[in-house]
This record gives C-alpha cells, structure tokens and sequence, in this order.
C-alpha cells in the first residue's frame, strides 16, 4: 500500500512539471526588471508585444511556456513590453522596435545586446535566443 501512494506522488510530480515550467514569473515594467537584472547580475528579455498582434499572442501560448524555453528564460529577467502602453512605447523607441513581436536582450545597465522579431517554435526561439545570451553573459563578465 506505501509504495503504491509513493508511486502515485510520484507520478503526479512527474504530470506537474510541464504546468510548472510554464510558471514563470513576467515583469510588466522594464525599470523593475533592470533594477532585478543589476541586483542579481542577470540578463534581460524583453518581449515587445501588442494585443492585435497574433503572432505575439502564438508566442505567449506556444513557445513561452515550453519548458526549454522557460528554463532558459528563468536565468534571465523576463519582461514584457506592452507597445501600446505609453511608457512601453517609449522603451520600444528606445530599443528601435519596428515590429511585433520582438525579443531583446539587454543587461542591467540597459545595453542592447541582441535582438531578433517574429514568431518562432519553442526550437527555434531557443536557436535565437541562446548565442545572444552567451554573447551577453561574455561581456558582463
């Protein structure tokens, strides 16, 4: 009997992992995320997006909450950026945002170091997204 409800824990331990990777935690303002980023040395994200923009919303429901994808970003500070929103806007400009969606990755001092738009698989995103992140992490050392 103990070993069936050990099997059953665990089993359902196994089930919850793939909810739980796509738990991770979005910033909404980028001057939070960048006090994060410089606090813990960390990277940041940024997905610039926009609610008319179907391909931000099949990034979002697709590609962020793949667990490769969420172990990637959770060594990162993840934000995302409303381009509608008036101070959204303003960092978009800032970054030369000309289309939806975009992901930059800039460090804790705001320096841009890579960016890439559209939408993209979970393999894919990962395929962009990681040599930005190498060439980030190599520079902030």
């Amino acid at each position: 009997m103990r070993n069936l409800k050990l099997a059953s824990i665990a089993a359902l331990a196994v089930l919850a992992l793939p909810s739980m990777a796509g738990n991770l935690k979005w910033e909404t303002d980028f001057n939070k995320a960048q006090a994060a980023a410089k606090k813990s040395n960390k990277l940041i994200v940024i997905d610039f997006w926009a609610e008319w923009c179907g391909p931000c919303k099949r990034l979002k429901k697709e590609t962020f909450p793949d667990p490769a994808v969420t172990r990637a970003l959770g060594n990162t500070v993840p934000v995302m950026i409303d381009t509608d929103d008036k101070l959204g806007a303003k960092v978009a400009t800032k970054y030369g945002i000309t289309a939806l969606p975009t992901i930059a990755v800039v460090d804790g001092d705001g320096k841009l170091i890579g960016k890439f738009s559209g939408f993209f698989t979970p393999k894919e995103f990962l395929a962009k997204l990681n040599p930005i992140l190498q060439k980030g992490r190599v520079a902030t050392r």
